[in-house]
């Protein structure tokens, strides 16, 4: 699979009898056929394969309507978090919107509502990296609101591409911080609240590179094959 040289991420989403592959397209018509035939052709058939678009061509979205590929198109300035709350919105999913930046959260709370008048969306401004600040945050909800259905852990980054002797320890620590710890935290906030309830999904976000390490992506990869496992 030409991960590296076309750049495409691709993540898996695993339950014991159920796989699902979320495949993100930025023009890549040339490699595109070639990607999902790969993914398709794996020793455990995959049972959905879903394309997130983040800005791609015409052809690759033929490509993709012809091959019976579900898709959601999610603008390239916008991020993932934002697509994955725009098409939980359109399905009537109430909402709890959380990030570091107050203001995006605002705007696409706002977005959303006028979108979808119905629908209910709440914002929390914290930094997953904060232990304190993630369980504040699912404490200070109200009961309602702790009724939490579907967790999606979307948070995480890539910092740096270097070799494991030229790598920033501070770039390990982010993605460390974000990418795994972040995800336990949250997650340890939520779980209560969902087996009390006797009922709840978690979603966490990984990547091809938790399934096949490139050049110079040690920790990354390493945090990825970390998500892999926890989930």
């Amino acid at each position: 699979m030409p991960t590296s040289k076309s750049g495409v991420l691709s993540s898996a989403l695993r339950s014991r009898h159920h796989v699902t592959a979320i495949l993100v397209v930025h023009n890549g018509a040339e490699w595109l056929p070639e990607v999902v035939v790969a993914l398709t052709s794996q020793k455990h058939a995959i049972d959905n394969l879903i394309a997130v678009d983040t800005g791609s061509t015409d052809k690759s979205l033929q490509y993709l309507k012809k091959a019976g590929i579900k898709y959601l198109q999610a603008p390239s300035d916008t991020g993932f978090g934002a697509a994955i709350a725009r098409r939980f919105g359109s399905s009537g999913f109430d909402l709890i919107l959380t990030g570091r930046r107050g203001e995006r959260l605002a705007e696409l709370k706002k977005e959303l509502e006028a979108a979808h008048p119905a629908l209910r969306v709440m914002t929390c401004c914290f930094d997953i990296r904060n232990k304190e600040a993630c369980i504040a945050a699912i404490d200070s909800l109200s009961d309602e609101w702790k009724s939490i259905d579907i967790l999606v852990n979307n948070a995480g980054l890539a910092a740096g591409r270097d070799f494991f002797d030229e790598a920033s320890i501070d770039d390990w620590d982010t993605m460390i911080d974000t990418n795994i710890k972040g995800l336990l935290y949250l997650s340890k906030a939520v779980i209560p609240l969902m087996t009390k309830r006797a009922f709840g999904h978690i979603i966490n976000m990984g990547s091809i590179a938790g399934k096949e390490v490139y050049e110079k992506g040690n920790v990354y990869c390493a945090t990825k094959y970390a998500v892999d496992a926890i989930s």
